[in-house]
Protein backbone atom coordinates (compact mmCIF):
# COMPACT_ATOMS: atom_id res chain seq x y z
CA UNK A 1 0.00 0.00 0.00
CA UNK A 2 2.79 2.51 -0.74
CA UNK A 3 3.61 2.68 3.50
CA UNK A 4 7.26 2.99 3.03
CA UNK A 5 7.13 6.73 1.43
CA UNK A 6 4.27 7.17 4.46
CA UNK A 7 6.62 5.72 6.70
CA UNK A 8 9.27 8.08 5.92
CA UNK A 9 7.62 11.07 6.33
CA UNK A 10 6.19 9.61 9.86
CA UNK A 11 9.25 9.27 10.80
CA UNK A 12 9.85 12.82 10.29
CA UNK A 13 6.22 13.70 11.45
CA UNK A 14 7.27 11.70 15.20
CA UNK A 15 10.71 13.27 15.11
CA UNK A 16 9.45 16.77 15.35
CA UNK A 17 6.48 15.78 17.60
CA UNK A 18 9.17 13.88 19.91
CA UNK A 19 10.97 17.53 20.11
CA UNK A 20 7.97 19.05 21.16
CA UNK A 21 5.90 16.16 23.07
CA UNK A 22 7.30 13.71 25.59
CA UNK A 23 5.37 10.77 27.16
CA UNK A 24 4.07 10.58 30.65
CA UNK A 25 5.99 7.07 31.89
CA UNK A 26 5.03 5.66 35.12
CA UNK A 27 7.01 4.62 38.10
CA UNK A 28 8.67 1.55 36.28
CA UNK A 29 6.24 -1.29 36.92
CA UNK A 30 6.67 -5.44 36.56
CA UNK A 31 5.56 -4.90 32.53
CA UNK A 32 4.97 -1.42 30.74
CA UNK A 33 2.85 -2.09 27.88
CA UNK A 34 3.04 0.63 25.10
CA UNK A 35 -0.56 0.93 23.74
CA UNK A 36 -2.34 2.70 20.23
CA UNK A 37 -4.39 5.49 21.99
CA UNK A 38 -7.80 3.64 20.43
CA UNK A 39 -7.23 0.83 23.05
CA UNK A 40 -6.73 2.85 25.85
CA UNK A 41 -9.68 1.82 27.39
CA UNK A 42 -9.23 -2.01 26.98
CA UNK A 43 -5.75 -2.10 27.56
CA UNK A 44 -5.97 -0.37 30.97
CA UNK A 45 -9.51 -2.92 32.18
CA UNK A 46 -6.88 -5.88 31.25
CA UNK A 47 -3.98 -4.92 32.89
CA UNK A 48 -5.95 -4.36 35.95
CA UNK A 49 -7.83 -7.66 35.53
CA UNK A 50 -4.79 -8.95 35.11
CA UNK A 51 -3.06 -6.92 38.39
CA UNK A 52 -5.59 -8.40 40.79
CA UNK A 53 -5.50 -12.47 39.60
CA UNK A 54 -1.70 -12.34 39.76
CA UNK A 55 -0.50 -9.69 41.79
CA UNK A 56 1.90 -8.21 38.72
CA UNK A 57 1.71 -4.70 38.12
CA UNK A 58 1.31 -3.73 34.75
CA UNK A 59 1.97 0.07 33.70
CA UNK A 60 -0.03 1.17 30.20
CA UNK A 61 1.27 4.19 28.07
CA UNK A 62 -0.54 5.14 25.39
CA UNK A 63 -0.25 7.48 22.62
CA UNK A 64 -0.16 6.88 18.54
CA UNK A 65 1.46 4.34 17.16
CA UNK A 66 4.06 6.21 15.46
CA UNK A 67 4.72 8.08 18.47
CA UNK A 68 5.47 5.07 20.24
CA UNK A 69 7.19 3.25 17.72
CA UNK A 70 9.88 5.29 17.87
CA UNK A 71 10.03 6.02 21.39
CA UNK A 72 10.70 2.03 21.52
CA UNK A 73 13.49 2.37 18.77
CA UNK A 74 15.14 5.47 20.87
CA UNK A 75 14.98 3.44 23.82
CA UNK A 76 12.23 4.00 25.85
CA UNK A 77 11.50 0.79 28.61
CA UNK A 78 8.37 -1.27 26.80
CA UNK A 79 8.20 -4.39 27.34
CA UNK A 80 5.28 -4.94 24.99
CA UNK A 81 4.08 -2.98 21.93
CA UNK A 82 0.58 -3.41 20.82
CA UNK A 83 -0.50 -1.60 17.71
CA UNK A 84 -2.69 -1.84 14.76
CA UNK A 85 -0.67 -1.77 12.11
CA UNK A 86 1.75 -4.42 11.46
CA UNK A 87 4.01 -1.95 9.57
CA UNK A 88 4.75 -0.20 12.94
CA UNK A 89 5.34 -3.99 14.51
CA UNK A 90 7.73 -5.03 12.00
CA UNK A 91 9.74 -1.65 12.01
CA UNK A 92 10.60 -1.85 15.88
CA UNK A 93 11.26 -5.33 14.93
CA UNK A 94 13.93 -4.20 12.74
CA UNK A 95 14.87 -1.11 15.00
CA UNK A 96 14.47 -2.34 18.40
CA UNK A 97 14.56 -6.25 18.04
CA UNK A 98 11.25 -7.00 19.18
CA UNK A 99 9.50 -10.61 18.33
CA UNK A 100 7.46 -11.54 15.81
CA UNK A 101 3.65 -9.83 15.82
CA UNK A 102 0.28 -12.04 16.79
CA UNK A 103 -2.93 -10.81 16.15
CA UNK A 104 -5.00 -9.94 19.35
CA UNK A 105 -8.46 -8.41 18.45
CA UNK A 106 -9.84 -6.47 15.56
CA UNK A 107 -11.74 -3.40 14.84
CA UNK A 108 -14.14 -1.51 12.50
CA UNK A 109 -14.33 1.24 10.99
CA UNK A 110 -17.06 4.38 11.02
CA UNK A 111 -18.12 7.09 10.12
CA UNK A 112 -19.34 9.66 12.84
CA UNK A 113 -20.41 13.29 13.56
CA UNK A 114 -21.50 15.02 16.86
CA UNK A 115 -24.54 13.52 18.49
CA UNK A 116 -27.11 16.68 17.85
CA UNK A 117 -25.86 16.31 14.05
CA UNK A 118 -28.54 16.07 11.33
CA UNK A 119 -26.20 15.02 8.67
CA UNK A 120 -27.51 11.94 7.04
CA UNK A 121 -25.42 9.57 4.58
CA UNK A 122 -27.19 6.79 2.73
CA UNK A 123 -23.90 5.28 1.53
CA UNK A 124 -20.13 6.15 1.38
CA UNK A 125 -19.92 7.60 -2.26
CA UNK A 126 -22.02 10.48 -0.78
CA UNK A 127 -19.23 11.51 2.37
CA UNK A 128 -17.44 13.08 -1.11
CA UNK A 129 -20.41 16.14 -2.13
CA UNK A 130 -21.80 15.90 1.73
CA UNK A 131 -18.24 16.08 2.93
CA UNK A 132 -17.74 20.58 0.46
CA UNK A 133 -17.15 23.01 3.06
CA UNK A 134 -17.49 20.76 6.05
CA UNK A 135 -13.77 19.11 8.20
CA UNK A 136 -13.82 15.28 8.09
CA UNK A 137 -11.55 14.52 11.27
CA UNK A 138 -9.52 10.98 10.83
CA UNK A 139 -6.00 10.60 12.11
CA UNK A 140 -3.25 11.12 9.59
CA UNK A 141 -2.98 9.06 6.51
CA UNK A 142 0.40 9.52 6.14
CA UNK A 143 1.21 7.34 9.39
CA UNK A 144 -2.08 7.14 12.02
CA UNK A 145 -3.40 3.48 11.70
CA UNK A 146 -7.15 4.12 11.51
CA UNK A 147 -6.43 6.87 8.90
CA UNK A 148 -4.33 4.80 6.75
CA UNK A 149 -7.44 2.51 6.81
CA UNK A 150 -9.53 5.10 5.90
CA UNK A 151 -8.13 6.55 3.00
CA UNK A 152 -7.97 3.16 1.83
CA UNK A 153 -11.26 2.87 1.86
CA UNK A 154 -12.12 6.38 0.57
CA UNK A 155 -9.43 5.41 -2.59
CA UNK A 156 -11.28 1.83 -2.89
CA UNK A 157 -14.64 4.23 -3.35
CA UNK A 158 -12.72 6.48 -5.81
CA UNK A 159 -13.48 9.86 -3.52
CA UNK A 160 -10.66 10.34 -2.01
CA UNK A 161 -9.45 13.09 -4.22
CA UNK A 162 -12.99 14.82 -3.47
CA UNK A 163 -12.38 14.47 0.06
CA UNK A 164 -9.18 15.00 1.03
CA UNK A 165 -9.20 19.08 0.47
CA UNK A 166 -11.84 18.72 3.32
CA UNK A 167 -9.80 16.51 6.14
CA UNK A 168 -8.58 17.78 9.16
CA UNK A 169 -5.42 15.43 9.87
CA UNK A 170 -4.96 14.46 13.60
CA UNK A 171 -1.82 12.86 15.52
CA UNK A 172 -3.84 10.11 16.61
CA UNK A 173 -7.48 8.22 16.28
CA UNK A 174 -8.27 9.96 19.87
CA UNK A 175 -7.53 13.13 18.35
CA UNK A 176 -9.81 12.82 15.32
CA UNK A 177 -12.71 11.53 17.99
CA UNK A 178 -12.39 15.23 19.38
CA UNK A 179 -12.60 17.17 17.15
CA UNK A 180 -15.98 15.45 16.11
CA UNK A 181 -16.84 15.52 19.71
CA UNK A 182 -16.21 19.11 20.65
CA UNK A 183 -17.16 20.39 17.85
CA UNK A 184 -14.78 21.47 15.72
CA UNK A 185 -15.26 18.54 12.91
CA UNK A 186 -18.57 17.94 11.28
CA UNK A 187 -17.48 14.44 10.04
CA UNK A 188 -14.77 12.51 11.35
CA UNK A 189 -13.45 8.18 10.79
CA UNK A 190 -12.79 6.55 13.72
CA UNK A 191 -12.93 2.97 14.90
CA UNK A 192 -16.31 1.69 15.78
CA UNK A 193 -14.97 1.50 19.66
CA UNK A 194 -14.08 5.14 19.97
CA UNK A 195 -17.75 6.05 18.61
CA UNK A 196 -19.43 4.01 21.57
CA UNK A 197 -19.16 7.35 23.36
CA UNK A 198 -22.08 10.33 24.48
CA UNK A 199 -21.61 12.84 22.29
CA UNK A 200 -20.74 11.42 19.02
CA UNK A 201 -23.09 8.90 17.08
CA UNK A 202 -22.20 6.50 14.04
CA UNK A 203 -23.84 7.96 10.77
CA UNK A 204 -23.02 5.45 8.68
CA UNK A 205 -20.36 1.73 9.44
CA UNK A 206 -17.81 1.53 6.84
CA UNK A 207 -17.90 -1.50 4.93
CA UNK A 208 -14.54 -3.21 6.05
CA UNK A 209 -14.47 -5.35 2.73
CA UNK A 210 -13.12 -1.44 1.50
CA UNK A 211 -9.60 -1.71 3.12
CA UNK A 212 -7.33 -4.08 5.18
CA UNK A 213 -8.37 -6.39 7.81
CA UNK A 214 -7.98 -4.32 11.73
CA UNK A 215 -6.09 -5.84 13.35
CA UNK A 216 -4.30 -5.06 16.89
CA UNK A 217 -1.12 -6.88 16.87
CA UNK A 218 1.19 -7.12 19.88
CA UNK A 219 4.81 -8.05 20.08
CA UNK A 220 7.16 -8.40 22.94
CA UNK A 221 10.67 -6.94 23.54
CA UNK A 222 13.69 -8.88 22.99
CA UNK A 223 14.53 -8.99 26.88
CA UNK A 224 11.28 -9.31 27.62
CA UNK A 225 10.66 -10.62 31.48
CA UNK A 226 8.82 -13.80 32.85
CA UNK A 227 6.25 -11.25 34.11
CA UNK A 228 5.65 -9.39 30.89
CA UNK A 229 5.46 -12.72 29.13
CA UNK A 230 2.87 -13.73 31.12
CA UNK A 231 0.80 -10.97 30.32
CA UNK A 232 1.22 -11.52 26.56
CA UNK A 233 -0.27 -14.76 27.12
CA UNK A 234 -2.78 -13.21 28.74
CA UNK A 235 -3.72 -11.08 26.14
CA UNK A 236 -4.11 -13.74 23.75
CA UNK A 237 -6.42 -16.33 26.24
CA UNK A 238 -9.99 -16.91 26.59
CA UNK A 239 -10.82 -14.37 29.41
CA UNK A 240 -9.30 -11.65 27.60
CA UNK A 241 -11.18 -12.06 24.61
CA UNK A 242 -14.27 -12.44 26.35
CA UNK A 243 -13.48 -8.56 27.74
CA UNK A 244 -12.46 -7.47 23.98
CA UNK A 245 -15.44 -8.66 22.74
CA UNK A 246 -17.50 -6.95 25.28
CA UNK A 247 -16.21 -4.18 24.99
CA UNK A 248 -16.87 -3.95 21.21
CA UNK A 249 -13.96 -5.38 19.92
CA UNK A 250 -14.11 -8.37 16.75
CA UNK A 251 -12.28 -11.82 18.50
CA UNK A 252 -12.09 -15.35 16.74
CA UNK A 253 -16.15 -15.63 18.52
CA UNK A 254 -17.74 -12.77 16.95
CA UNK A 255 -15.71 -11.88 13.74
CA UNK A 256 -18.70 -13.21 11.78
Amino acid sequence: MGFDRYRTRAIFAAAIAMAFVTLSFPARAAVTIFAASSITEIMETLADNFSRNTGIDVSVVPAGSATLAQQIAAGAPADIFVSANKEWISYVRDKAGFGQGVELFGNQLALIAPAGSTITIAKLSDLGQIVEGKRLAMGNPAYVPAGIYGREALKKIGIWDKVKPWIAPAANVRAALNLVLYGAAELGIVYKTDAMIKGVRIVLPIDPALHDKISYIGALAPKATAEAKQFFSYLQGKQAMQTAAKMGYLTTSNAD
